[in-house]
């Protein structure tokens, strides 16, 4: 193998770690509550947002700057927010950013949140409200996704 070859050889393998290792570091802070970004979403229902009722509107949800395990709900109108505590879930491939709520009947409860453009994926924990309406029921939810059409805003 002439000296050039080999030059461009180890160059191909410096690119390739950096870019491998570049992709696991976006992956563990994905991971670990990075919240990259703010989704703007139509929700056309009322729900709960822990134990906060909200009404069916436009949402934008945004991570907390101090603390990553919180998320900011809050209605674009401003008539209704919720700050809830959230848990990482990992990552996922695509660029598909969804909202799953549980459903008991005519109730909803945001359960997850998945975010396209990072792949990060925040469960909220069962609230006490959601609790009680499982134990009024006696029926595990049914999961219902909402997918946010467009780019993050």
């Amino acid at each position: 193998m002439a000296p050039a070859d080999s030059d461009r050889s180890i160059q191909k393998v410096k690119h390739k770690t950096i870019a491998v290792s570049m992709f696991a570091l976006l992956g563990v802070l994905a991971a670990f509550g990075f919240w990259p970004h703010r989704l703007s979403v139509e929700i056309p229902f009322d729900y709960y947002a822990g134990s906060v009722a909200m009404p069916a509107g436009t949402y934008l949800i945004e991570g907390h700057t101090e603390n990553r395990a919180i998320l900011l709900v809050r209605n674009r109108r401003g008539s209704a927010h919720a700050i809830v505590a959230t848990r990482p879930e990992g990552i996922v491939a695509g660029d598909r950013s969804e909202l799953l709520f549980h459903r008991y009947g005519n109730t909803y409860f945001l359960a997850r949140i998945t975010d396209g453009t990072s792949g990060a994926v925040r469960r909220l924990p069962v609230s006490d409200k959601e609790k009680e309406m499982a134990a009024v029921t006696a029926a595990k939810p049914e999961l219902y996704a909402l997918v946010v059409n467009g780019p993050p805003s």
